[in-house]
């Protein structure tokens, strides 16, 4: 069985887990360039004039020119941590603000699927510029699947992609089975870059009470 991850903003257990940030010094040149060395790499392997067997069709929209994190690709490991500084006055933060995770979430990952994520060091910083001491990962799931039984869905494939597009407005997505297993956290590349975790994911992070992630859409196995 599968969940569809999605972000909190403001929780609904009373506490206030969403804040304004911006990044630090040369940060967000390093982050993007990171983004745009993943998509020459793949452009390269997949869309040179012979590029041999390749997993999608050759498009204009296709998934590389979102490259980020959430893709599916492994990234080059920055050579110091990604620095990002609230705007405000923070109260409570989260184990999970967006994909930047604490140390127990990045353990609780690594229990269940080895070796297989990146963590890409970060760094927190409050608003008047003091450092926050606990130590931050930003999550780049690694594991790029399509997994979605489309003849059982109420989707349709994209001509012009090869994506999956909602057919009548609603969400009924199932999914296969021998697909989604041994797998804990994944980027269904083919469906809006989704992000689908296993129920022994959705099981730890209960257990653990985090914050900042919600699972509120099952996905259906058959």
């Amino acid at each position: 069985m599968a969940w569809w991850l999605q972000q909190e903003f403001d929780d609904e257990r009373g506490k206030r887990i969403s804040y304004s940030s911006e990044w630090m010094g040369d940060s967000e040149v390093r982050f993007k360039d990171a983004m745009a060395q993943v998509a020459a790499k793949m452009t390269a392997k997949y869309f040179t004039p012979d590029p041999g067997p390749r997993p999608w069709p050759a498009c204009v929209h296709d998934v590389l020119l979102g490259s980020g994190p959430t893709i599916g690709f492994k990234q080059p490991m920055p050579d110091r941590p990604y620095q990002i500084r609230f705007t405000e006055k923070i109260g409570y933060l989260p184990d999970c603000h967006g994909f930047m995770i604490t140390n127990r979430v990045r353990d609780a990952i690594e229990a269940l699927e080895p070796n297989v994520h990146q963590y890409l060091p970060c760094e927190f910083y409050d608003k008047d510029g003091t450092r926050m001491p606990e130590e931050r990962w930003y999550l780049n799931i690694c594991t790029r699947l399509d997994t979605i039984a489309a003849e059982h869905c109420n989707i349709v494939i994209s001509p012009h992609t090869a994506k999956y597009l909602t057919g009548n407005g609603e969400t009924d997505v199932k999914l296969w089975k021998e697909k989604v297993a041994g797998h804990a956290i994944w980027s269904e590349w083919k469906y809006n870059n989704d992000i689908y975790v296993s129920d022994a994911f959705v099981e730890a992070m209960n257990r653990m009470e985090i914050y900042g992630w919600i699972f509120r859409q099952y996905l259906p196995e058959i």
